[in-house]
């Protein structure tokens, strides 16, 4: 079944292709946090989707799955709203940003057994 969701770099208005390349516009940010956010949650529902994404390869060869943007990306949204002027714009966006790292960790613990590594988080 065609759709826009779908992992296709030569397309350009799939969603996930859309999401990596706009992921530091600041017009787009508070779109794409939530975009984001959601999309981690659909990645923990369940075993089969987590496979399905472990297995998405990179976009550019500087990652070597789709999803290995995520956690750099959530960190400096966590260091940019953290130490500034009290906001509650920057507040909610932190904690938007933590609770999806946190989420996303789930599907980070599922890599760790298939890879047969332990990656160090800090």
């Amino acid at each position: 079944m065609m759709s826009t969701v779908t992992y296709k770099p030569e397309v350009d208005t799939s969603l996930l292709v859309l999401l990596w390349r706009y992921q530091n516009r600041p017009e787009d940010f508070e779109s794409g946090l939530c975009f984001l956010k959601s999309l981690v949650s659909i990645i923990c529902l369940n075993e089969g989707i987590i496979q399905f994404f472990a297995q998405l390869p990179g976009l550019t060869y500087q990652w070597a799955r789709y999803t290995d943007w995520i956690r750099p990306y959530l960190e400096r949204v966590i260091m940019r709203c953290t130490g500034f002027k009290e906001s509650s714009a920057k507040d909610n966006h932190r904690e938007d940003a933590v609770k999806t790292l946190s989420e996303f960790e789930i599907y980070e613990s599922y890599l760790d057994t298939i890879d047969g590594v332990k990656r160090n988080r800090a």
